[in-house]
């Protein structure tokens, strides 16, 4: 049964029994009915109600030109502005734990780093007492790099500068298929030390993680906005945000499409956007190696 009670309405509230109509009193007391008729009345329309004729009648709206849309101007750009420290917010609550502001510098701060990376909660991988390896493709060696080498701002593609320098040559389908962990696994975890957020990467087959998923996968994650409370947050610093300022207009290059998007995760890294690597961390964690374009060259050339 319902809690609230149940309440008939009358469909047609115009049309109403003189059974049912309430009674008022004149000045001297006596009762008198608002209908004198005992049959049901219908109220008359007033008289704005009905149609209008003559000058106002109502005109039929002209249809806009196509040629008007194309006039207006681009949407614009997503501008953060400076505000005093009084109005930063608290550290995020979805930022993993143990990040702190990559401009904080000293023994003192390198100290609390250190603790903060021992004592840290890392998300469960599910990979318990299994040594797991990646495939050559996506594996860091600072020696003699084999790994595939790509600009993460951009999708992993050949055409965009995706390119294996062991082989000296943009990876094929095949390649790019393999299974990325020996042995395969269904899920991985990545971290990178400008980076708040952890990256997680799922397969996309029974098969396990390709080395795709995980190319796919790090664009896919660095490519999110980045939100108005975690730009203005008491955890980063005057130098920080100018550093992602630096990086979201090397990014946009003057696209003011790119701009309209405003800042994405990939602008933490700094000029440190080129894809070479993962190095095997703690607790079943791999680390994201990344270096700047112009090593990026060296390694290829």
């Amino acid at each position: 049964m319902s809690a609230y009670p149940s309440v008939s309405i009358n469909p047609n509230p115009q049309l109403i029994p003189s059974s049912t109509r309430i009674r008022s009193t004149r000045r001297d007391g006596e009762p008198r009915d608002r209908h004198r008729s005992g049959k049901a009345t219908l109220r008359k329309s007033h008289p704005r109600h009905k149609r209008s004729s003559g000058k106002h009648q109502t005109r039929a709206r002209k249809a806009i030109p196509t040629s008007f849309y194309q006039q207006l101007p681009e949407a614009p750009a997503i501008q953060y502005q400076r505000y005093p420290a009084s109005h930063f917010t608290r550290r995020p609550k979805e930022w993993r734990s143990g990040f702190q502001s990559p401009s904080r510098t000293g023994i003192r701060w390198l100290l609390f780093r250190w603790l903060a990376d021992l004592l840290r909660r890392s998300p469960s991988t599910g990979n318990y007492g299994i040594s797991v390896q990646v495939h050559s493709f996506i594996c860091y060696a600072p020696v003699m790099p084999h790994s595939m080498i790509f600009d993460l701002r951009k999708p992993p593609l050949p055409e965009y500068g995706l390119v294996l320098p062991s082989l000296g040559r943009a990876p094929n389908t095949v390649e790019l298929y393999q299974v990325a962990t020996s042995p395969a696994v269904g899920y991985l975890v990545i971290s990178h030390p400008r980076l708040p957020w952890y990256i997680e990467i799922y397969a996309s087959s029974r098969n396990g993680i390709t080395v795709h998923d995980v190319l796919l996968g790090l664009y896919e994650s660095l490519k999110q906005p980045v939100a108005m409370h975690e730009y203005y947050t008491s955890t980063l610093q005057e130098e920080d945000r100018e550093m992602l300022t630096l990086a979201f207009l090397a990014r946009c290059g003057g696209k003011a499409r790119e701009k309209a998007g405003g800042l994405r995760r990939v602008d933490f890294l700094g000029r440190d956007v080129c894809f070479i690597g993962l190095e095997k961390g703690r607790k079943g964690v791999w680390e994201l190696k990344t270096a700047a374009s112009e090593k990026r060259r060296m390694i290829i050339e």
